[in-house]
């Protein structure tokens, strides 16, 4: 099927910053017989990137970590001048050096592609995807997983503490796609004025913001980001904003969307549309909407957005999650909730798709009920002769 993925430009991979100043050691220079990570002969060093080393990828060229590549873990990296790709297919690349202004920066000045197809992607700081002047980075996760394991210093204005996830923060556009595989963060996420967040369909097993190791989630959209998503025919995986010990403190677990915040929703590519109601994303403390809305061609085409508020104290941290939910109803008007075939004007039960009709009206659908009765007597259907 024809992906609908997002991409703000080709290339270039980022870490390694320091309160600004690179702290780069050793860099790419594709002296290697192959473009694997893990090839000594590829580093102007000749040694592959080990424990207290700092990278730098920078050129036309893509760089990839495979099964072959093993483990490969190493303090922090940086890749930039644009042109450059990571491709992770198989292995564990682990950037391991922690810190508040430590991050893996895609596309810092430039533009940046990183590509997990496989294998597993573990940056221990902040993951920055685009935002400063110059970058436009693109993150895909299309299989294997990414999972980010500690957070710092957020360049998103008015976050509500450390993320471990920027996505075009302000000055230059960033991507995070999700498409297949898995998606875990130990803190929060930002989505910045220029950043889009896309997932599409079911292929991802979860998207977990704060469900990585003991920390507790946040999503913080502001003014100009961009959620988009593609249901597919069997429905869409929705985003957890996870508050781990499920005790509401603070802003564990919330939701945030500034005015001006944006939902782009629809079909993936190759779907024909059929209405119903879609959950979008589970937040488990409190959402905090300020006007998150739907494009306008989305409202035309007979999108609209709702937020339940499923928590016994407001909005605050309650019993069950709250649900953001987008529904359709342009393909004829009919909402069928539970996708049983039958619309939900016609349905007497909208949400359980094993039941669409109660002939005797007893509150027992028909497909379970085993006596069916009218007026208190068993109603019998003899079709023998």
């Amino acid at each position: 099927m024809k992906r609908s993925i997002i991409k703000t430009s080709a290339c270039a991979l980022t870490a390694a910053l320091l309160g600004g100043t690179s702290m780069f050691g050793i860099s790419w220079d594709g002296g290697g017989a192959d473009n694997n990570f893990a090839t000594p002969e590829n580093w102007d060093t000749d040694v592959a990137p080990t424990a207290g080393d700092s990278v730098e990828i920078s050129g036309d060229v893509t760089v990839l970590v495979s099964d072959e590549s093993g483990t490969i873990a190493f303090d922090r990296m940086t890749v930039l001048n644009g042109g450059a790709t990571l491709d992770i297919t198989g292995g564990d690349l682990n950037t391991t050096q922690s810190g508040n202004n430590i991050a893996d920066i895609i596309g810092q000045g430039s533009t940046g592609n990183v590509n997990v197809t496989g294998g597993l992607y573990r940056p221990a700081h902040r993951l920055a995807i685009g935002g400063s002047a110059g970058s436009d980075a693109t993150v895909t996760v299309d299989g294997g997983a990414l999972q980010v394991g500690r957070a710092g210093t957020s360049q998103v204005p008015g976050t509500e503490g450390n993320s471990s996830v920027d996505v075009g923060a302000a000055d230059g556009p960033g991507a995070l796609n999700l498409i297949s595989g898995e998606f875990r963060t130990r803190l929060g996420l930002a989505v910045g004025a220029m950043g889009t967040l896309y997932v599409e369909g079911t292929g991802m097993t979860q998207i977990g913001v704060g469900s990585h190791n003991n920390g507790d989630g946040f999503w913080h959209q502001a003014a100009g980001g961009i959620l988009k998503v593609g249901i597919e025919a069997d429905g869409l995986t929705p985003i957890l904003v996870d508050d781990v010990d499920d005790d509401g403190a603070n802003a564990q677990g919330n939701a945030t969307f500034e005015d001006g915040a944006i939902l782009d929703v629809g079909f993936a590519d190759g779907v024909d549309p059929v209405d119903g109601t879609w959950v979008v994303m589970q937040v488990e403390g409190a959402i905090n909407d300020s006007g998150l809305a739907l494009t306008q061609e989305d409202i035309d085409a007979g999108w609209s957005l709702e937020f339940s508020d499923t928590g016994v104290n407001g909005t605050t941290q309650g019993e069950g999650d709250d649900t953001l939910s987008v529904t359709y109803a342009g393909a004829g008007g009919v909402v069928d909730t539970d996708n049983d075939g039958v619309g939900d004007d016609s349905d007497a039960f909208p949400t359980d798709p094993a039941e669409w009709f109660d002939f005797d009206m007893d509150g027992t659908g028909n497909n379970s009920d085993e006596r069916q009765e009218l007026d208190g007597a068993d109603l019998v259907v003899d079709f023998t002769e």
